[in-house]
């Protein structure tokens, strides 16, 4: 159901949390509408810049002990 809510938005769950990077607010208002509409049930929304190791992971697809 996750999946077909989030269309191409990338999430990573792991137990009962999922992470989806989002681009910006208006990604996020989507992600948020998505699940409302699916009818997922959201108990908490936690907003995260990315550190400078996710960047580079992000970039490169290998972490930085990785080099």
């Amino acid at each position: 159901a996750l999946k077909q809510a989030l269309g191409d938005y990338p999430f990573d769950a792991r137990g009962d949390a999922v992470t989806i990077p989002v681009p910006g607010s208006a990604a996020l208002q989507d992600v948020l509408a998505r699940c409302g509409r699916a009818g997922l049930g959201l108990r908490s929304v936690t907003l995260r810049s990315p550190d400078l190791e996710a960047v580079f992971l992000s970039l490169t697809g290998r972490a930085l002990r990785d080099t």
